[in-house]
């Protein structure tokens, strides 16, 4: 026992003296461990995932908080379960509780993720990270539109410094970008994305400085309408 403690002494000194890392974290919506390639998928082409994991790690008995979008979004930036957030579905407009049509019924829609919890931003913020929060938010009421980040309940408001909730290229963005509709994306290439762009610029900005990067993807929910001929063709 006492050499195993020695043991953990030294390999606290050891990393407690290595250069804290930058962190990109990236989170899909609603992409199934299936459905990449690393995993055994043989209809997706994602080698740029696949050799991520191949360089890198990969996890094979490890499971999202919840089967949800707004309750695993909660978990994920806090460490705690839905439970404990008393986060169970997605954010509404009111905390209604929805009618099932069956005895057993589920508690009120969570509106807002507390400001009292303590996020992967308010962690690293003071670690000395400058921290950037781009993309999908969703663990409070929408604002000015669907999925808009709340002025009080935002990622600005729960320890990130800089961000955009830009819908990029994504099929939620063709109202307000509706020549994202009809851009070609040809063979090899990837169609113009706002929300990428925006994200490689908070990098460039800080590449020289300690960083963390929360990209939340709003890729693969939702209708997807491919502007690339070459896909159509393909699994046509």
């Amino acid at each position: 026992m006492k050499r195993l403690c020695l043991l953990f002494w030294i390999l606290s000194l050891t990393f407690s003296r290595a250069e804290p890392p930058n962190i990109i974290f990236v989170l899909a919506d609603d992409l199934s461990w299936s459905d990449l390639g690393c995993y055994g998928n043989r209809v997706h082409d994602t080698p740029n995932l696949d050799r991520l994991a191949k360089e890198g790690m990969r996890f094979t008995q490890a499971y999202a908080p919840a089967p949800i979008c707004s309750a695993s979004r909660a978990a994920i930036l806090t460490g705690k379960s839905p439970a404990q957030l008393n986060f169970e579905f997605v954010t509404k407009d009111s905390p209604k509780v929805p009618d099932l049509k069956q005895p057993l019924q589920p508690p009120p829609y969570t509106l807002n993720l507390p400001l009292k919890e303590v996020t992967m931003g308010d962690a690293l913020g003071p670690a000395g990270y400058v921290t950037g929060f781009y993309g999908k938010w969703h663990v409070s009421q929408h604002y000015q539109g669907y999925l808009g980040w709340s002025p009080t309940h935002g990622p600005f408001q729960q320890g990130f410094a800089e961000g955009d909730g830009d819908f990029g290229s994504h099929p939620y963005g063709y109202r307000a970008h509706p020549e994202l509709k009809t851009q070609a994306v040809e063979d090899g290439d990837f169609a113009k994305d706002s929300l990428i762009d925006a994200s490689l610029e908070f990098l460039r900005r800080h590449r020289s400085e300690r960083f963390f990067l929360y990209l939340s993807q709003y890729f693969v929910h939702d209708p997807i309408h491919s502007r690339s001929a070459v896909l159509l063709q393909k699994y046509r």
